[in-house]
């Protein structure tokens, strides 16, 4: 379980989208109501601090970013706007040093739709696949090639790094997180609490090579994406890694935040969808991924990503797919 009083900062500005501030806000607010007990200090901040005007009027009281504090535990999360310009306005180099401070330090970080533009504007999104309100895939294609945008996506947790689609579906990822911290049953209570019914998001591998490299893994995770055709269990893990078989175990789940097999699964999922998206039999993906057993596929799939792999293939086989450099 979470430990209390673990803060979750909101960053705000001038135009933001009052939602994409409340609804994340409310649903860790919940979780308190639900559990008795303050296991959340939410936050709203913002560069100055005090009333900041919404995109339909209203105003929100901030705290400066500067009060915010140690975030070690805590999860920062940057709103969104409607508006191209208050997003750039809010997107100042000043601002962005004083947030990457606190997210350099903080246990998960991302944005609420339109919110990951900042993020790509402060240089934090490159070569990273998220989510964001379908109306910015063209802004991301057009300025941030480098990002990969999943436009179907109600959210994406792709390590720390946390992205959804706009509006409601930041509360859909703020109950995803809940229920990271506190377990299954805390998170649809506060669905219940909420009237609220849960959406899938789209959950890439907790960590990329890139991300695992100081934990010495980054070489041995390089080569699984390169075979994972072949069996990748725990013997041949630890044997590539030079480590005994538990204390491997034990390493790559304390580094990763995933036991070696569950890991596994998880790029051998993320393969599935990009060979998906480009339209290759089912089969043929499966076994492309070392997923041969159809079933086991399908059935794996369907608990990661919220449908079948067929109804994947068709949703990207629209002309809205998923956008690269």
């Amino acid at each position: 379980m979470a430990a209390l009083n673990r803060k979750v900062v909101l960053l705000a500005f001038e135009g933001v989208e009052v939602l994409d501030v409340s609804g994340p806000a409310g649903a860790f607010g919940s979780a308190n109501h639900e559990l008795l007990n303050p296991a959340y200090a939410v936050m709203v901040a913002s560069a100055a601090g005090g009333a900041v005007r919404s995109s339909c009027g209203m105003e929100i009281s901030t705290i400066a970013l500067s009060e915010v504090g140690e975030m070690s535990t805590g999860t920062f999360l940057v709103a969104g706007a409607p508006n191209l310009d208050h997003l750039l306005s809010a997107a100042t180099p000043d601002l962005g040093a004083s947030a990457i401070a606190l997210l350099d330090n903080c246990e998960r970080y991302g944005a609420i739709s339109s919110g990951a533009l900042i993020l790509a504007q402060w240089g934090l999104l490159r070569d990273r696949q998220i989510a964001t309100h379908w109306k910015f895939v063209e802004v991301f294609d057009r300025f941030h090639p480098q990002v990969a945008v999943e436009p179907d996506a109600t959210f994406i947790n792709q390590g720390r790094l946390w992205t959804c689609a706009g509006v409601t579906a930041g509360i859909d990822m703020a109950l995803a997180m809940i229920e990271a911290d506190l377990g299954a049953d805390v998170g649809r209570a506060v669905a219940r609490r909420m009237v609220y019914e849960p959406r899938a998001g789209s959950r890439a591998p907790a960590s990329t090579p890139a991300d695992l490299g100081g934990y010495g893994y980054g070489e041995l995770i390089g080569w699984m994406l390169e075979n994972l055709d072949s069996p990748l269990d725990v013997e041949t893990l630890s044997r590539r890694a030079g480590q005994s078989m538990r204390s491997f175990h034990r390493k790559f789940s304390a580094a990763t935040g995933k036991t070696p097999a569950a890991f596994v699964e998880a790029l051998r999922l993320q393969q599935a969808q990009i060979l998906l998206a480009q339209g290759l039999p089912i089969k043929q993906v499966a076994t492309a991924v070392g997923l041969v057993d159809a079933n086991k596929f399908t059935r794996a799939f369907r608990r990661s990503h919220g449908m079948t792999p067929s109804s994947f293939r068709a949703l990207k086989s629209h002309p809205h797919g998923l956008v690269r450099s």
